[in-house]
């Protein structure tokens, strides 16, 4: 007699943090889903997802119905266009802001703030490239985990860079907007321009000019273009 119900599936997922193994069920997982746990390691949040999960299956019919012998070249081009569309890009153009406590999966691409606080961070190497402060300032630190299990994603920093568009920008309830310094050297020796592997994640540490304290909240927007997608990631820091 056959047994009811999904069979337990497990697999492990690296913390995005400490990089320890998270061994867990992933049956009940559905494509593209991820979960906030906290690691059993390190004790910090995290997020499990299924690295090698399968898309969901893409009907051919309707898109080779009504197709002649001369369109099948054609029509299975657009088949595997659309199929890598699903995986690398996704329009993320939303109006609504996201709790900087909660995660925003744009595509194949998941993104959480996973720590904001008031940092020192490197100084100028002196060869006048950036506007590096010399003590304090706002540290905002975004990790992105890519779900796709075949596709490698091109990630370059929010972080503001020579002759480079796209960073980030940060602003509060009372209309101030914050500078995104730029580095004469990579911030805490981390390039500008990542690869983000199948299944991995990566870190970038942004650097903003210090909020005021009387404030309600902080808007964090981020360019998906950085990472090949369309539209802004908005999260929203309460203070």
């Amino acid at each position: 007699m056959a047994e009811s119900g999904n069979q337990p599936k497990f697999v492990t997922c690296h913390c995005q943090h400490c990089s320890g193994n998270i061994e867990f069920d992933s049956s009940d997982f559905s494509f593209g889903e991820t979960r906030e746990v906290e690691c059993p390691h390190c004790e910090l949040t995290t997020l499990l997802f299924v690295k090698h999960a399968k898309s969901p299956p893409i009907s051919s019919k309707s898109i080779f119905k009504k197709v002649g012998k001369l369109h099948i070249m054609s029509g299975a081009i657009l088949l595997f266009a659309v199929s890598i569309a699903v995986f690398a890009v996704e329009d993320c153009r939303n109006s609504s802001w996201t709790d900087s406590a909660s995660s925003i999966t744009c595509g194949c691409i998941v993104a959480h703030i996973s720590a904001h606080r008031i940092g020192t961070v490197l100084e100028s190497n002196g060869e006048g490239l950036g506007d590096t402060p010399m003590q304090g300032s706002y540290l905002i630190q975004v990790t992105l985990s890519n779900l796709s299990p075949t596709q490698k994603i091109e990630f370059s920093s929010w972080r503001s860079q020579l002759f480079k568009s796209g960073e980030a920008t940060l602003t509060d309830d009372n209309g101030n907007q914050y500078a995104n310094y730029r580095y004469d050297l990579p911030l805490e020796n981390q390039p500008d321009d990542l690869t983000i592997y199948p299944g991995s994640w990566v870190q970038d540490l942004i650097s903003f000019q210090i909020p005021v304290q009387n404030r309600k909240w902080l808007h964090l927007e981020l360019p998906a273009s950085k990472f090949g997608g369309w539209g802004t990631l908005r999260f929203q820091i309460n203070n």
